[in-house]
């Protein structure tokens, strides 16, 4: 990906440009950052050097707060794990559907847990809410 890393923190528009085929946006400041295939540790930016150093004023997030996997499944499709990068001191919390079927909760991730992204799927670091964009409007990769 040639232009990710000059498109990491622009607009939506930038990002959908970069040709990623995934990417973020931070709900309270707007800015978006575009996800290439990978492992990837984001974190608040600081001087340590982070794969998506996101810009933000939240101190509720650590500078590596999470872990967002990038990757092609076995049929090819683009999936997106969630984890983080380390539980006890960097909570990560999951938009998740209880079991009643009653109004969806924000959850905590285990230390070892991944959860699977989906297109329009939120989550929070620290205090800062994120969505989860695929490059392509159905949430698929594009042809």
């Amino acid at each position: 990906m040639e232009n990710w890393n000059e498109c990491r923190e622009r607009s939506e528009h930038a990002v959908r440009e970069a040709g990623c085929p995934v990417w973020i946006k931070d709900e309270r400041t707007g800015r978006c950052y575009a996800l290439p295939y990978g492992e990837l540790v984001v974190g608040r930016k600081d001087d340590v050097a982070n794969d998506v150093p996101v810009v933000t004023e939240d101190l509720f997030m650590s500078r590596r707060h999470a872990v967002i996997a990038v990757r092609r499944d076995l049929l090819g499709a683009t999936e997106v794990l969630l984890r983080p990068y380390s539980a006890e001191v960097n909570p990560v919390f999951v938009l998740t559907e209880t079991e009643e079927g009653g109004t969806p909760e924000y959850r905590p991730l285990g230390e070892d847990t991944e959860f699977e992204l989906y297109h329009l799927s939120r989550f929070i670091l620290g205090k800062s809410l994120f969505t989860l964009h695929y490059a392509s409007e159905n949430g698929s990769e594009r042809s």
